[in-house]
This record gives C-alpha cells, sequence and structure tokens, in this order.
C-alpha cells in the first residue's frame, strides 16, 4: 500500500518536471526573441 503511494507520487513528479521543461522552454524562447529585438 505505502509502495502504491509513493508510486503514484513519483509519477506526479514527472508530470511536474514536464510541466517545469515545457515552462523553461518558453522562457528561453521569449529571452532570445527579447534578444532578437534589442539588437
Amino acid at each position: 500500500m505505502l509502495l502504491l503511494l509513493k508510486l503514484e507520487k513519483i509519477s506526479g513528479n514527472f508530470q511536474f518536471a514536464e510541466l517545469s521543461l515545457i515552462f523553461a522552454e518558453l522562457r528561453w524562447k521569449i529571452a532570445e526573441i527579447n534578444r532578437f529585438f534589442a539588437e
């Protein structure tokens, strides 16, 4: 039972990590666009 709960928490953390990766990529693209306009 406890192991199942741990596995659920781990998969939840993976989903969260995937989301933050997407947001990091978006921020990186926005920063690139800003650099492009700044020049």
